[in-house]
């Protein structure tokens, strides 16, 4: 077995990774539409609303912009693959992009998400950070939580 070691950068180790909690999304949403094809049941499920609070990032969710187009495998899990734009706090627009899995059977619901903002805008360091984040669909199918944390 080779054993990892930690590469060293000219001021210090790398490794420890921190996740640090950075703002929640209460994301309004349509009924869940599903078709069947040929890959699996392919889901779709507008997002028509919502709100973005917490210490990194405020705003809101743009109408319509966007959803969840995700795929439903035949082990049950369903591979998601969401897209939406959000509006901060400071009039500057998010395209937010969710790549994960979500298990309806046990809840496991996690992502990775990526940000395209403004070049200059107070939020660029979205652009080049990696977030990942849980989410918990509401009892009335009517609502998503999405809550995101920034690795450290």
């Amino acid at each position: 077995m080779t054993e990892f070691s930690v590469p060293e950068t000219q001021t210090k180790k790398v490794g420890e990774v921190v996740l640090q909690p950075a703002f929640r999304i209460m994301a309004q949403v349509e009924k869940e539409q599903i078709t069947p094809t040929s890959r699996g049941d392919r889901l779709f499920q507008r997002i028509i609303g919502g709100t973005m609070s917490g210490p990194l990032l405020n705003g809101t969710l743009h109408p319509r912009s966007g959803g969840e187009f995700g795929l439903g495998r035949d082990d049950g899990a369903i591979e998601l693959n969401t897209h939406f734009m959000a509006r901060t706090e400071h009039g500057e627009m998010l395209y937010v992009t969710h790549t994960g899995i979500r298990r309806d059977a046990d809840g496991y619901y996690r992502f990775t998400a990526y940000f395209d903002s403004e070049g200059d805008g107070p939020h660029a360091w979205l652009n080049d950070t990696l977030v990942v984040g849980t989410g918990r669909l509401g009892q009335s199918g009517e609502d998503i939580e999405f809550t995101y944390f920034v690795v450290a």
